[in-house]
């Protein structure tokens, strides 16, 4: 049941823009510059672009679960069983949350591509950057409620030299690094809605990089401590 949800928002999009595809106009803004002017037109037909990059993702992300999945067959101890089978659920979740994201973004795309192109606007219809930016916060929020529950891995979470050091710290690192994604996300989210436009992503992007800073400095903090003991 599991898969079939990831594989359902997977193909959603595909679907989506086939039926879509039926009444775009041939030709649709594809790309707009700073200011949400419009600077290249293109073929209705690159709406399938942003489809097959989905797909892709989510074969990506199968093969991490694919070799979960072999991991729990091939454990010797119980321990390492359990940590590869929560390991599987929590990257089929961030997976799941992934293909829903970029679908909600690509369907913002086709209809805004749609609106400019039967009205002959020269600029955006939509603000696409809130769009882009609430879903991102939104995302940040759901990876924080999933990064804590994630065993020391060499693929997703707070992965630094110092968080895999040991069980204890890569647990704290996480249980941090989950706090710190919410408390992001929800600025994200805020700011998104006061400024908007190029302004939002220039603060996203700023959010972010303190993020990555703080958890990169939290489990150099965690790994002295337990370095100590």
């Amino acid at each position: 049941m599991k898969n079939k949800l990831l594989w359902f928002f997977t193909i959603l999009p595909l679907v989506v823009t086939a039926f879509v595809n039926r009444i775009m106009p041939d030709t649709i803004p594809m790309h707009y510059d700073a200011s949400g002017n419009i600077n290249r037109w293109g073929s209705k037909n690159e709406n399938f672009i942003f489809p097959v990059i989905i797909m892709m993702m989510s074969i990506f992300w199968g093969f991490f679960l694919f070799y979960y999945k072999k991991k729990q067959k091939n454990a010797v101890e119980e321990k390492e069983r359990l940590a590869a089978k929560n390991n599987e659920i929590i990257f089929y979740w961030v997976a799941v949350g992934m293909a829903i994201m970029f679908g909600i973004m690509h369907y913002t795309f086709m209809y805004q591509a749609y609106v400019e192109a039967n009205q002959g606007l020269t600029m955006a219809a939509i603000d696409s950057y809130i769009v882009t930016n609430m879903v991102a916060g939104l995302f940040m929020i759901f990876i924080g409620n999933v990064l804590p529950k994630s065993k020391n891995n060499s693929v997703a979470g707070v992965r630094t030299m110092w968080s895999q050091y040991n069980d204890q710290t890569w647990a704290e690192s996480n249980r941090f690094g989950g706090v710190a994604s919410v408390v992001t996300g929800v600025l994200i989210v805020i700011e998104t809605l006061m400024f908007g436009g190029m302004m939002s992503t220039m603060i996203m992007l700023a959010l972010l990089l303190i993020f990555a800073g703080v958890c990169v400095w939290y489990s150099y903090k965690s790994y002295c401590k337990h370095r100590a003991e």
